[in-house]
């Protein structure tokens, strides 16, 4: 994994959220990337995607398979998950990413503001 300075993404946490927010230069293999290291994090059921930067105009569904085939397994069921985005191609992406995910049993919801996304959270 390439080092903290060079990273597209960051990872906080709010009390018992964990906000990994994501750069406009993150690619594919980023945020599989990110998606490895907020699983290895322990106490990591509540987490929030800041997707509100990624420009999805070059994003394809085979993108969507890629990262749904690496997310598969990573967390625990009845996790919850929610995903922020700018846009209505963002949206779509991310509601075809759930869609391919629901027998994981992971509830999550898209959201276009941060705020609306962390008040759902944070009432879970």
């Amino acid at each position: 994994m390439a080092s903290d300075m060079f990273k597209s993404y960051s990872i906080t946490r709010q009390d018992d959220i964990l906000i990994i927010t994501y750069d406009e230069k993150t690619s594919v293999q980023d945020a599989k990337a990110s998606i490895s290291e907020v699983a290895s994090i322990p106490e990591n059921n509540k987490r929030l995607y800041d997707c509100t930067k990624l420009d999805f105009a070059s994003s394809t569904m085979e993108d969507v398979k890629e990262l749904v085939q690496h997310s598969l397994g990573k967390f625990s069921p009845g996790s919850i998950k929610a995903v922020v985005v700018a846009d209505d191609l963002g949206y779509g992406l991310n509601r075809a990413f759930e869609g391919m995910r629901f027998e994981e049993k992971i509830e999550s919801m898209v959201f276009r503001s941060k705020a609306d996304a962390l008040e759902w959270l944070k009432k879970k």
